[in-house]
């Protein structure tokens, strides 16, 4: 059985004891991480509850990018004696083929998703004003009236709403930098591998992310993108015009971003770590561990 968050592992972990069944525990945003008020009563509560539950289960799927951080968080009882694999938020099927390069004539920045301040979207909004010669393409739902309204007084930002992924990919495709600028001032966003960066990579387009986050780690350490510290908007524009004034890091960067896609983050890679943990857990595989942030019962490869 696999199950994901704390709303599901608590009720299965309680059911493993009266059933013989292997449990997996995928986990994608741990609870006790995600608030800025991660020292609070409640969130202390969910971490004790999920390293409880972690504790009991037979292996661990982590979407997260940074080991040590997670490491740290389920402690050692964890890390020390439940296999895990890392499965990162890559796309399922590259899809990059039919698309081109990057254009280096101007800037102009896709932010997708959920759109919303804790994505920077202040720092886009105070960009698009001082660089009018900067499009910028929003894709997804705007829950936010305040936001929507200070987005739509912009003439250089173009509303686009939820999009089919077709669709949100060819957009994509016309940009030709990405905002990736989660809000690192929650534990859950600074760990995440967030999949609007691995869409990036695969389409050859360089992104922007919150610096110290696990993006803006990858950004700065294979030189496939930008990181700036998250809610700094004159970091934003001072990043934009160098860019402007020298656009061959636009290329150079897109370049980059393809290919350590194409060697570190297909789904094969990934998928292939899924099954070996599935096939360990069956006990129809018994493959060596690996140490590696902190994790003394990794199976597979990482980064």
């Amino acid at each position: 059985m696999q199950a994901s968050n704390l709303e599901s592992i608590v009720p299965c972990v309680l059911a493993k004891a009266f059933r013989n069944f292997k449990l997996i525990f995928d986990v994608r945003d741990l609870w006790g991480m995600n608030s800025s008020n991660s020292g609070s009563f409640m969130m202390r509560t969910f971490k004790a509850m999920e390293r409880w539950a972690a504790a009991r289960v037979d292996g661990i799927v982590l979407s997260q990018g940074i080991l040590d951080r997670t490491g740290l968080y389920f402690g050692k009882k964890v890390r020390s004696r439940i296999p895990i694999v890392q499965v990162l938020n890559v796309p399922g099927q590259d899809i990059a083929g039919q698309f081109s390069p990057p254009d280096t004539n101007g800037i102009r920045l896709n932010f997708s998703g959920h759109i919303s301040y804790v994505r920077n979207a202040q720092a886009i909004i105070d960009l698009a004003a001082e660089k009018p010669e900067v499009k910028v393409d929003v894709v997804g739902e705007i829950r936010d009236e305040k936001l929507r309204s200070s987005l739509e007084l912009l003439p250089n930002i173009k509303l686009y709403g939820h999009l089919p992924f077709g669709q949100a990919m060819e957009l994509l495709q016309k940009a030709n930098l990405i905002s990736v600028m989660y809000d690192t001032n929650t534990e859950v966003a600074v760990v995440s591998s967030a999949n609007k960066m691995f869409e990036a990579m695969m389409m050859s387009r360089p992104y922007v992310a919150s610096k110290d986050g696990f993006p803006g780690i990858i950004a700065e350490q294979y030189g496939l993108g930008w990181a700036i510290p998250y809610g700094n908007s004159q970091a934003l524009i001072e990043l934009i015009s160098k860019l402007l004034a020298n656009p061959a890091q636009i290329e150079s960067a897109a370049k980059k971003g393809r290919e350590i896609y194409r060697d570190n983050f297909t789904w094969d890679r990934q998928k292939a770590n899924l099954i070996l943990l599935y096939k360990y857990v069956a006990e129809k595989e018994k493959t060596e561990f690996i140490s590696y942030g902190g994790w003394n019962r990794i199976l597979g490869t990482v980064l």
